[in-house]
């Protein structure tokens, strides 16, 4: 195993993030985890569908020179313009999120909330 495997791993959920969201940009940031850039959401409900299918394959095992693993994935969603106007602050929104998600336990997600930034601050 080591990190080559692991490298393939990350390597082949950045597929399956690819195939469930085409048009996507994914950008691994370190470690496992990643960012996800998608242009013209129609609506918080289907990107929710898709996000839910990307969960539902993560949990799928994935064989690695022959060795089964499974993974899970938890993620938080920032939309803009609501969530933010840039980069950075959908960034640190998405990051919010993400750790509520992380809170509920594996495989969920949490779309951002303004009340997520007020207890950040807290």
């Amino acid at each position: 195993a080591g990190p080559p495997a692991g490298d393939a791993l990350l390597r082949k959920l950045a597929d399956t993030i690819r195939s469930e969201l085409p048009d996507a940009l994914v950008a691994r940031l370190g470690g496992a985890e990643f960012a996800v850039l998608v242009d013209h959401v129609s609506s918080s409900q289907s990107l929710a569908a898709q996000v839910e299918r990307i969960q539902a394959t993560f949990g799928r095992p994935v064989m690695l020179d022959g060795t089964s693993t499974q993974c899970s994935a938890s993620l938080g969603i920032a939309i803009a313009p609501g969530d933010g106007l840039d980069g950075t602050t959908l960034m640190k929104n998405a990051d919010l999120a993400l750790y509520r998600a992380k809170s509920e336990g594996k495989s969920t997600y949490h779309f951002f909330e303004p009340s997520l930034d007020e207890e950040a601050r807290r």
